[in-house]
């Protein structure tokens, strides 16, 4: 059992201690007080009287205290505050320590320079010295530095006190530089162990146990489950009956606790005493004292008085009363009693009677009987030692006859010198038939199932057998499939294991037949439905699922299903278009196999051609007509299936493909007809036929006329010419007169020509002709110019 724990808390103005009875059996804890300077809050040079646990050995009993935000930047090593060794001067930073009963303290804390670095001294003694140096810290400010270590407290010094002190810094001062953060000292606080003295005790008796402790200590005692049970420098116990182990602990003034120690308490057991010997006897008996006890002493009683001068184990009894024996164990003085005994001396009592052990045979081979020899009993008695015994068959026959297979039982008696017959006890004679009987098996029997069913009913008759002893027997048979003989038996082999047994339970030696069921019968085969698809895209076949048939049978329901395609190509492969027939036969277990089905797959092709037209046709007319015969090729076209085409075109002014194309354009709108009938998109052939005859002209005649009354002209009226062409019934006649006019203008004297052009409906300009246009004036004389 663990003691309570107690945190004090405190912060003293004068004393530096803090401490922490935590007491796990064994020790007490001494820590340090404020070991971070975080008290007071906000930091600062204050009176040490303000700072709990710290005083200093300046003159003004300046601490100075640093916050978190500091001059330097510098954050703490832990906490929120850290301290410098020195505030204006030169001096000690210390605590003091109650180390009366310390030994060794633990000490840490965590050092930094200033502006570079910085030396310090962690000295130890007595207040007011001489100190030990116990540690010297030399440390840059970059960074904190952890110091660690133990310092063993001399005999006698009750206080210590741990001072810090500066020994020098990077700036030459003193009293700027070396900080300090996280310091720690920490003792535990020992009791010595109290010492107790183990004893022993006799079973069934209290003991008192003592202990011993120093002046001004307690002594508590613990049971040994650790509960605690007295305080005191000793203790009772109630009766003890096993060893017992006690605990106890001493507890100091100040409350620290030694460790435990232990107090055995060693329970010797009383002596087993009991009484051995006849407690009837003819003349006399001898009792023995008989007992566990390493050296006894022996105190006999008869009728509850001491028999004086009888200290022996034995007693030699001659007359009737009751005895008992007490012994003392010389080695731990520990004594019992026996029970008391009540002795008769006669003789009245009738013998005890053994029987012989029962006898267990095998009857002789080939018999049922078999010969035994049969000894007689054994017996005791208070007083003879010689026996008359009678055995009596419980078939009445001699002893000596031969025994039957089953049990015979002897009822056996003996009878003392003094005529007292024992009461009678039975040896049983059982004499068993091992001998198997000899079976002979059934032939073995081969059938066909019934129809519609996966086994056939069957007439098992029972084997025969052969036995020393029985005529009668019990024939098992045990199926292979552990159904009863008479259940329907299954296709393939079931084996019946035959045994017999006679009436004396002997099972024979098995013998095996073999029932052997044959299936013959067809499974029944349900073809798939027929498929029919397209084929795949930009192929002449199609991927297809071909699934399994289905199939019935008398047996069995898992069959192999085999398909054979009219293509002979795997069932997986791709299939062509047209028509592909797959037969499908199914086997069932026993290897039958079903009449044939057949299921059609159909491949379509609904793909159309793709149609590449011919190249466009441009064509002059053929001469002298307003036509042309053109020569038209078919389009190509390409097929997922067909490499033959059916080619149709179709002219847009309805004419067969062979006749003359006429001026302008004719389109033919082409198409392709694959194998399948598929028809692709139409395409456009655009036929152009151009006229580039020239029209034939006819000039209109010359014209002679006189100048018009008055006048130096005439007017005349000009007529187009007349013109044929290919194509062309309408033209433009284009007539352009030598002086340049219009032609509608009056004509000078003289003669003026019009040259003529004709121009057809397709721009085609014919070559010209010349019209002469004569005026004369008859006024004047006629001169005659040679013809141009």
């Amino acid at each position: 059992m663990k003691n309570p724990q107690f945190k004090v808390f405190a912060f003293f103005m004068k004393a530096a201690l803090i401490v922490l009875p935590y007491i796990s059996y064994s020790q007490c804890t001494v820590i340090t007080n404020n070991p971070g300077f975080e008290y007071p809050l906000g930091g600062g040079i204050v009176n040490q009287s303000q700072v709990p646990g710290w005083k200093t050995t300046a003159p003004d009993e300046s601490i100075e205290i640093w916050t978190r935000v500091n001059a330097e930047n510098f954050p703490p090593f832990e906490g929120d505050q850290f301290a410098e060794l020195n505030a204006y001067v030169a001096a000690g930073l210390y605590q003091d320590y109650n180390t009366g009963e310390a030994t060794t303290f633990n000490y840490s804390f965590a050092h930094r320079g200033r502006k570079g670095t910085d030396v310090m001294v962690l000295k130890a003694g007595p207040p007011g010295g001489p100190y030990t140096e116990v540690t010297r810290a030399t440390t840059g400010n970059t960074a904190w530095k952890v110091y660690t270590g133990t310092y063993q407290i001399p005999a006698s010094q009750n206080t210590t006190r741990f001072i810090f002190e500066a020994v020098s810094t990077s700036t030459g001062n003193a009293a700027m530089g070396n900080l300090l953060d996280a310091i720690n000292f920490t003792a535990t606080v020992g009791t010595p162990p109290v010492t107790g003295t183990s004893t022993a005790v006799c079973e069934g008796n209290p003991v008192t146990l003592t202990a011993t402790a120093k002046p001004g200590s307690t002594v508590n005692w613990y049971d040994s489950a650790g509960s605690f049970i007295h305080t005191g420098s000793s203790y009772t116990t109630s009766a003890l009956f096993s060893n017992t182990k006690f605990q106890i602990e001493q507890v100091s003034s100040s409350g620290c606790k030694s460790g435990l120690s232990d107090i055995n308490v060693t329970v010797n057991p009383a002596p087993v005493i009991t009484i051995s010997g006849a407690l009837k006897a003819c003349l006399t008996t001898t009792l023995t004292a008989v007992t566990n006890a390493p050296v006894p002493s022996y105190v006999w009683y008869k009728d509850g008085s001491i028999i004086n001068g009888q200290t022996a184990a034995t007693l030699v009894v001659s007359t009737n009363g009751s005895y008992k024996v007490s012994v003392v164990n010389g080695s731990t003085s520990c004594r019992q009693t026996s029970d008391a005994k009540t002795v008769v001396v006669t003789d009245t009592t009738s013998p005890l009677i053994s029987c012989p052990a029962n006898i267990n045979q095998s009857a002789d081979k080939g018999k049922c009987t078999t010969n035994v020899t049969i000894t007689n009993p054994t017996a005791t008695d208070n007083c003879s030692t010689t026996f008359t015994f009678k055995g009596v068959r419980s078939d009445a026959l001699d002893l000596t006859a031969a025994y039957p297979v089953g049990a015979t039982t002897i009822l056996w008696t003996a009878t003392d010198a003094s005529g007292n017959v024992s009461t009678a006890c039975t040896q049983t004679i059982t004499i068993t038939d091992s001998e198997k009987p000899i079976i002979s098996c059934p032939p073995n029997i081969t059938q066909t199932a019934d129809a519609g069913t996966c086994g056939a009913n069957l007439t098992i008759t029972n084997p025969t057998a052969t036995d020393n002893c029985s005529a009668a027997f019990i024939f098992t048979g045990v199926r292979s499939d552990a159904l009863a003989l008479t259940d329907p038996y299954p296709t393939g082999i079931t084996t019946i294991t035959w045994t017999t047994k006679d009436t004396a339970g002997n099972i024979s030696v098995s013998c095996v037949q073999t029932i052997t069921i044959t299936d013959s019968e067809k499974p029944i085969l349900n073809c798939p439905a027929n498929i029919t698809q397209v084929t795949d895209l930009g192929t002449c076949n199609a991927s297809v699922t071909v699934t399994s048939p289905t199939a019935t049978d008398n047996c069995s329901t898992a069959f192999t299903f085999t398909g054979v395609r009219s293509d002979a190509l795997a069932l997986n492969a791709a299939y062509p278009t047209g028509v592909t027939t797959i037969s499908w036969t199914a086997t069932d277990a026993s290897g039958n196999v079903s009449a044939a089905c057949t299921q059609t797959i159909t491949i379509t092709d609904r793909e159309k051609p793709i149609l590449n037209c011919p190249a466009n046709i441009t064509q002059v007319t053929d001469l002298g007509t307003c036509n042309a015969n053109v020569t038209i090729t078919n389009p190509t076209a390409t097929d997922n299936c067909s490499t033959a085409f059916t080619f149709i075109g179709v002219r847009s002014d309805a004419l067969p493909l062979t006749a003359a194309y006429p001026t302008g354009v004719t389109t033919i709108s082409w198409t392709a007809t694959d194998v399948a009938g598929n028809v692709s998109a139409a395409c456009t052939q655009t036929i152009t036929i151009i006229d580039a005859e020239r029209p034939i002209l006819t000039c209109p005649v010359n014209i002679n006329q006189t100048v018009d009354a008055g006048k130096n002209s005439a007017n005349v009226t000009i007529i187009n010419p007349t013109a044929t062409d290919n194509c062309s019934t309408a033209f433009t006649f284009t007539g352009v007169r030598s002086d340049a006019l219009a032609l509608t203008a009056a004509y000078p004297e003289g003669i003026t020509r019009i040259v003529w052009t004709a121009t057809d409906a397709s721009g085609n300009i014919s070559t010209f002709c010349v019209q002469k246009i004569k005026i004369t004036n008859p006024a004047k004389p006629v001169s005659i110019c040679p013809e141009e």
